[in-house]
């Protein structure tokens, strides 16, 4: 159901059936423009994190990029790198320090505050192993989430120093070395369980750069040199060669694909990549290797069986299920 306005009856409320997804993005879109165009380009003292314009911008991009509208997503994507408002960091491991926050090359983050007041982020207790008690976390619960698969071990190339600083592969257990891979990223120390300063990060300019390569070779049928410039200065940052010259189309998006797998892991975005551009069955079927058989209708989740009891009049089951 897409609501746009207060519900002031139980009749009304039975009469508000699924929405098509096309109208569901137009409002989105719709709202996000109306951000865009009401929010400062940026924040001073105690507002700094709030969201900005190009937050805004940079969002639109994504959905954009998202609904398959290429020329749209390197529009509004061109903006954001043409405002010359947001810088890669030169170090890709101080992006992970707690007192980086909200740095140079941040857009958008959720902000977190340890301390003891309810503020502080829970993602050091929750990607540690889920063995490792407190040996990684230094006090509270290993949850073992958001952990490195084999997959995503092996996609960092020779050389790559995004790896040491995105995951660790061992952990020490009172001198005893445990092999149990788990996410570097949000590691602190704590104030208490469950009490960091980690902000998670929504959307960094580097995911910018990295849609705004992926929708101009869209619109050009292939790369250009804003586009290979836009990899190779992220690939520069990671101690790595430029892309090799005169790529396809396919093969520049498969090496976008590769750099955003690389460079954006465990931040959230690696699922709806691999939706966006169709590859999740095939990635997925490949990861499980026949244990498990992904179907296309799986990539939308089941409507819970409780709302569909509340409305069956309007509220039917995906596809599948």
């Amino acid at each position: 159901p897409l609501v746009l306005k207060e519900t002031t009856s139980v009749q009304e409320g039975y009469d508000q059936g699924r929405v098509p997804v096309d109208q569901v993005y137009d409002q989105i879109i719709a709202d996000l423009k109306t951000a865009e165009s009401s929010l400062p380009a940026s924040y001073s003292g105690a507002n700094i994190g709030r969201a900005t314009s190009g937050a805004a911008k940079s969002i639109l991009g994504k959905v954009y990029l998202t609904v398959h509208d290429f020329p749209a997503a390197a529009d509004k994507l061109k903006e954001v790198v043409d405002a010359h408002t947001y810088v890669l960091l030169t170090n890709y491991a101080d992006l992970w320090k707690p007192e980086n926050k909200n740095n140079a090359e941040s857009i958008f983050e959720v902000q977190y505050k340890k301390g003891g007041t309810g503020t502080g982020s829970s993602f050091n207790d929750q990607m540690a192993p889920g063995e490792s008690g407190t040996y990684v976390t230094g006090m509270g619960f290993a949850s073992g989430r958001n952990l490195p698969t084999p997959d995503l071990i092996a996609a960092y190339e020779t050389g790559d120093i995004r790896k040491a600083a995105s995951l660790a592969e061992t952990y020490d257990a009172d001198g005893v070395t445990v092999y149990n891979p788990y996410t570097l990223k949000f590691k602190d120390i704590s104030f208490a369980a469950s009490d960091n300063d980690n902000n998670w990060p929504v959307i960094r300019y580097a995911d910018v750069m990295l849609m705004y390569a992926e929708a101009l070779n869209e619109v050009n049928s292939g790369p250009n040199a804003i586009a290979y410039s836009m990899v190779d200065q992220v690939r520069d940052r990671a101690d790595l060669a430029p892309l090799p010259g005169s790529l396809s189309k396919a093969d520049f998006a498969a090496a976008v694909a590769h750099e955003r797998q690389v460079e954006l892991a465990f931040e959230g975005h690696r699922w709806f990549d691999l939706v966006r551009t169709g590859k999740a069955v095939e990635v997925m079927n490949a990861h499980f290797a026949g244990s498990i058989t992904i179907q296309s209708w799986q990539l939308l989740c089941p409507i819970p069986q409780t709302e569909i009891n509340i409305n069956p009049s309007v509220i039917v089951q995906n596809t599948g299920y």
